[in-house]
């Protein structure tokens, strides 16, 4: 099972990017839930040259082989 490190998005979702992944707290909820995603030690990375404004994709280290 490889275990995501690194969210690759377009530019456009910088700002939910991190608003998703650098605060504790749900941030679409007045109710100030816990968010589920916040301790999961994920990364985010952006480029400009991702043309979607909705594309991103989940990047983990190699597998070693035994």
């Amino acid at each position: 099972m490889m275990k995501p490190r690194t969210i690759l998005a377009g530019s456009d979702l910088k700002f939910r990017l991190r608003e998703l992944l650098r605060t504790e707290l749900k941030p679409d909820s007045a109710d100030h839930n816990v968010s589920p995603i916040g301790d999961d030690n994920l990364n985010f990375m952006t480029s400009h040259f991702v043309a979607s404004s909705t594309a991103w994709w989940l990047l983990a280290a190699p597998m070693r082989s035994t």
